[in-house]
This record gives structure tokens, C-alpha cells and sequence, in this order.
């Protein structure tokens, strides 16, 4: 019995296992596992890639904050396949090539960025950082990226454009409150904006199972930020300022794509549909 548990031990660790289906398995658990101890950055400089971030997020961040920046919709199905999806993405190497004089710049929709790196729209970042969009348009601006300022920022969007030094595109719930979404495109063009981007996917409110599950968790009063309830929160959201609006008006059941023709009836920015999963 000792010298067949000798012999095992020696397989484990030998790579030959990995010729096998079962080793294959155990070698890459193995490696997963192989990591060293979870390292905490103290500043930006010391990250080697977003994931440290992450980390970081994971620990000082209020629960339910940290759920609505790191979980998805449902139960996270689309959050996981993404993730699944890149990993399956390899870049393909062209040897003997001059690389050394290299750029990344590009240009979208006329704007001549640095790089095609984009900053998706996200809202409430004052929930993260306490010059929220602020922050966030100075760092697109120190790196020449692109920032799409969600219609539910935090700060004015004449203030996140200020700080970015350039427009900014600015993202826009649909709202069954016609003349609200209007004033938003209105004022949006008025400070300088260039593109508007629909969102097409929240016709109604989204389903957050995990994102619930950590609000749940969360033992703090959070009534002091966000009030009662959903009409009170739509008051701390600036675009929503000056349109007699009390609520979100999210539910959008029924759009078509005439909503896209009253939108090109109301402004001369350029138009983006996301949320568009099949043709």
C-alpha cells in the first residue's frame, strides 16, 4: 500500500499526467491555484492589469456598492459568458515586422481618440470616488480615451465636460415621459455633446439577483443617499433637473424604433443604438 501510494504521488506531480483527460483537469486547477498570496495595490501605478482593481474594489467598497459595480443581470449568465468569450480570443503574432514606431490612435464617429479604448457609461460614480464623473473625465483626459456619460451621472454633464476638456457622448435611458428625454438631448447638444447613445436594453427594469442578494447583505441605513425609494433617488441625478420628472419613467415596453425618429426630430447629435444583441 505505501509504495502504491508512493507511485501516485509521484504521477500527480509528474507533467505526463496532463496527457490525460482527468490530468488535464487537475493540471489546470493546479495552475489556477499556483498563484502567490492576493496581493492589495496601494496606488494606480502598481497594477499590472484591471483585475487588481478589482481586488481592491472588493474590499473597501460598501457591499451593495460593490454589487452594483461588479455583478450583472439575472444570475449573471451574460457577465460569465462574456468572461468566457475572451478567453477564448487569441491574438494572432505577425513576426518580422517593424513595430517600432507603434499607435494606437483611431477615430469614432469623428472623434480622434488615443486609443480605441472606451469608457462605457456607468452611473452614480460618487458612489465610488467622491469627485465621481469628475475624476473619471480627468482620467479619460490625461489618456486621450473616450467617455460616455450615463444619463444618470452623478454630476452635471456641462461639469463632466469641463473637466474632460472635450464633449463627452452622452448615454440616455428611454423614458415613456417623452418631453423629459427630450430636455435631456436638448441640454446634452446645448453643452457640447456630439453623439447621443440609446439604450435599448432596459425597456423595463432589470432583473439583478446577485446584485439584490448584496443589498441584502448590506447592514447600513443608505436612506441618507438615496431616500425612500426610486423617486427620491431620481432627485440627486442632475440631467433629470428642471423636467417636472418624480420618477425614471424606465418602463419602455413598447418602443419601437419610431422613438429612434422623434430622437433625430430633437437633435442634431449623432445617434448610437446599444443594447443591440441580433439583426
Amino acid at each position: 500500500m505505501d509504495t502504491r501510494r508512493r507511485f501516485l504521488q509521484f504521477l500527480a506531480a509528474s507533467p505526463l499526467l496532463g496527457m490525460t483527460g482527468a490530468g488535464r483537469l487537475m493540471a489546470d486547477e493546479t495552475l489556477d491555484k499556483a498563484g502567490l498570496a492576493e496581493h492589495l495595490i496601494a496606488s494606480p501605478e502598481e497594477a499590472l492589469d484591471v483585475f487588481d482593481f478589482h481586488n481592491v474594489a472588493r474590499r473597501v467598497l460598501p457591499t451593495s456598492h460593490y454589487g452594483y459595480v461588479a455583478t450583472g443581470t439575472d444570475g449573471n449568465e451574460t457577465l460569465r459568458a462574456n468572461r468566457a468569450a475572451f478567453r477564448r480570443i487569441y491574438l494572432r503574432a505577425m513576426r518580422m515586422v517593424d513595430t517600432s514606431n507603434l499607435s494606437l490612435e483611431t477615430e469614432i464617429l469623428g472623434d480622434k481618440l488615443n486609443s480605441p479604448i472606451v469608457l462605457a457609461p456607468v452611473g452614480s460614480q460618487k458612489a465610488f470616488h467622491a469627485e465621481g464623473e469628475l475624476a473619471t473625465a480627468r482620467a479619460a483626459r490625461a489618456q486621450g480615451h473616450l467617455q460616455i456619460l450615463s444619463n444618470v451621472t452623478t454630476h452635471a454633464i456641462e461639469d463632466v465636460i469641463a473637466a474632460r476638456g472635450a464633449p463627452v457622448w452622452f448615454q440616455l435611458y428611454p423614458t415613456n415621459k417623452w418631453s423629459t428625454a427630450k430636455m435631456m438631448l436638448e441640454r446634452a447638444e446645448a453643452a457640447g455633446a456630439e453623439v447621443a447613445v440609446l439604450t435599448v436594453d432596459l425597456n423595463s427594469n432589470s432583473n439583478r439577483v446577485p446584485l439584490a442578494q448584496f443589498v441584502r447583505a448590506d447592514e447600513r441605513d443608505c436612506s441618507a443617499c438615496h431616500g425612500q425609494g426610486p423617486d427620491d433617488w431620481i432627485k440627486t441625478k442632475p440631467m433629470y433637473d428642471g423636467t417636472g420628472s418624480v420618477s425614471a419613467d424606465w418602463d419602455m415596453s413598447g418602443m419601437t424604433w419610431d422613438y429612434i425618429g422623434r430622437m433625430r426630430e430633437a437633435t442634431k447629435m449623432k445617434i448610437v443604438v446599444k443594447g443591440i444583441v441580433t439583426s
